[in-house]
């Protein structure tokens, strides 16, 4: 499963008939909900998951924190050009599985504050889980944070350290 498949995958994980309004304005909890429900529809149509990676993530900067900040200034454009390639084609399928268990949850917003919506996904068993929605202006999602994973950046950049070292 490529990058965008499984980043549509865990935004679809999460879809709910019902988000409770905390303060978070309403453009970003369209936006959530929105990508949530197209996510989950789109679950099993691979061209419509890319098209809906390229309408709700913020590609570059995506790449340059899986890279890390530092080494993504120190990267030549034809660098770069391969790390965007690399998180595209990033497996995520041990990731996906993880967060398999939030399908069909509840979300409950918190707050938002500088670009990110933190919110509370309500699983079937009762679980709760804080998710950190980071935006990237407008409709777009930089990374998403989850407690006990880490931002999905981080998770992404580890493993493609992982598969180019071997």
């Amino acid at each position: 499963m490529g990058t965008h498949t499984f980043l549509l995958v865990l935004c679809g994980m999460f879809v709910s008939t019902s988000a409770w309004a905390g303060p978070v304005s309403s453009s970003s909890q369209t936006c959530i909900i929105g990508a949530l429900k197209a996510g989950s529809v789109a679950i099993n149509n691979r061209t419509r998951l890319a098209s809906l990676y390229e309408l709700y993530f913020a590609k570059e900067a995506i790449a340059k924190k899986s890279a890390g900040g530092l080494r993504w200034k120190r990267m030549s454009p034809m660098e770069r050009n391969a790390q965007l390639k690399r998180v595209q084609n990033f497996d995520a399928g041990p990731m996906a599985r993880r967060f398999a268990s939030y399908a069909g949850s509840k979300v409950l917003f918190i707050d938002e504050s500088e670009g990110q919506v933190r919110g509370v996904v309500i699983k079937k068993d009762g679980e709760r889980v804080t998710v950190i929605w980071h935006m990237g202006g407008g409709c777009t999602f930089v990374d998403i944070s989850i407690p006990g994973t880490g931002p999905m950046t981080a998770f992404i950049g580890r493993e493609i350290k992982q598969k180019e070292s071997k």
